[in-house]
């Protein structure tokens, strides 16, 4: 059974998601260790698509980005990004972004909910001043400088360079895709938008120029995603990916795509029940009090849910919530039975919600 587009993004972003837990040693040794696994999770999702299908090779990466604090703290994957190249279709690539490291504190709060603060978007033209979460800027500038370490394909070169060669050596345009989920699904948008906002020469800095003559064509998935900039950004965005070079795939069900909009936040204590669960209501009336003001707004807002059904969870909201959040996906596309690659980045993902709560249950109680 082949998969459709939708369904081969998703794949990619949960093979981005293979690398968890704390770092044996450097981060170069980790992410050698990480190779052989991304590779492993790439040749069975072409194994799906073996007939006529994509075929996914690594060109690019991976890239592990760790917040070190001098040594002072644990180390940990806290981004992974690698790119595709589709051998069958040669113009054809796709950047891959992980989400939230489950255990790294640092990442929770600098990459995810930093987002009491917005900081004015640094790219493109848009006169509407339009503006994104510091925890959004933080996480691309991450993704723009991260550089594979030697022994890894484009090492010593970070993402913009790579595609620049990318651009000048092909007979006809590139399609040059993004792809991410949860925290992925957030930098998913914002990649393809810095990336957008400085094709071509005119107004852009000549350091940022990687398609001079705006010849590749540019398309974002996101799946499970938080919100990234406020309304003006949100329209930027729409007014340059239409919808059929961007794609919002959200659950009804799951937690993290309810922020950072007020009206969604203020849905989230009774998602699961008509009775407000009284833990959650103090962490969504903490939210709404940090940013009520920042008019954050979706992108294509107007993009219809998933709508997986409600498992049996024995009223643990956050066992449902975990559940909606990774293998609702799985369900609400309508694909097949879970591949053995990616339970490994599903576990770690259902523990993202878990851990991630559990501190913000405490912070709202000190």
């Amino acid at each position: 059974m082949a998969f459709s587009t939708v369904q081969q993004m998703l794949s990619l972003a949960w093979i981005a998601d293979l690398d968890a837990g704390p770092m044996n040693g450097t981060v170069c040794e980790n992410t050698a260790r990480l190779l052989p696994r991304i590779k492993m999770g790439l040749d069975a999702l072409n194994l799906i698509d073996i007939i006529g299908g994509p075929k996914y090779e690594l060109v690019w990466g991976p890239a592990v980005f760790t917040f070190n604090f001098g040594g002072l703290a644990p180390t940990y994957s806290d981004n992974t990004l690698f790119v595709v190249q589709d051998k069958r279709h040669p113009t054809q690539f796709v950047v891959a972004t992980a989400g939230t490291d489950s255990v790294s504190v640092a990442d929770w709060y600098l990459e995810d909910f930093w987002a009491g603060t917005t900081v004015p978007w640094p790219y493109g033209t848009a006169t509407t001043n339009p503006r994104i979460s510091v925890s959004s800027l933080l996480g691309l500038i991450i993704c723009q400088t991260l550089i594979p370490c030697s022994g890894i394909p484009g090492a010593g070169e970070a993402l913009k360079p790579f595609l620049a060669k990318q651009v000048a050596a092909a007979k006809s345009p590139l399609t040059i895709t993004t792809t991410g989920h949860s925290l992925g699904g957030s930098l998913s948008p914002l990649m393809a938008l810095w990336l957008k906002d400085t094709q071509g020469t005119t107004g852009v800095n000549p350091r940022e120029v990687w398609d001079p003559n705006s010849t590749s064509a540019l398309i974002a998935y996101s799946y499970a995603g938080a919100t990234s900039g406020d309304a003006n950004w949100a329209a930027h965005f729409d007014s340059q990916f239409d919808a059929q070079h961007a794609f919002r795939v959200w659950n009804e069900h799951d937690v993290v795509p309810h922020a950072w909009e007020v009206k969604m936040i203020a849905e989230t204590p009774t998602l699961y029940s008509s009775t407000p669960d009284p833990s959650i209501q103090k962490i969504a009336d903490s939210a709404i009090q940090q940013v009520g003001g920042l008019n954050y707004q979706h992108w294509h807002a107007d993009t219809p849910p998933l709508t997986p059904p409600l498992i049996d969870t024995m009223g643990s909201y956050w066992l449902q919530a975990a559940y909606q959040h990774t293998i609702g996906y799985w369900v609400g596309l309508g694909m097949p039975t879970i591949p053995d690659f990616l339970k490994a980045a599903i576990d770690r993902m259902e523990k993202d919600i878990e851990k991630g709560i559990e501190g913000m249950e405490k912070e709202i109680q000190q």
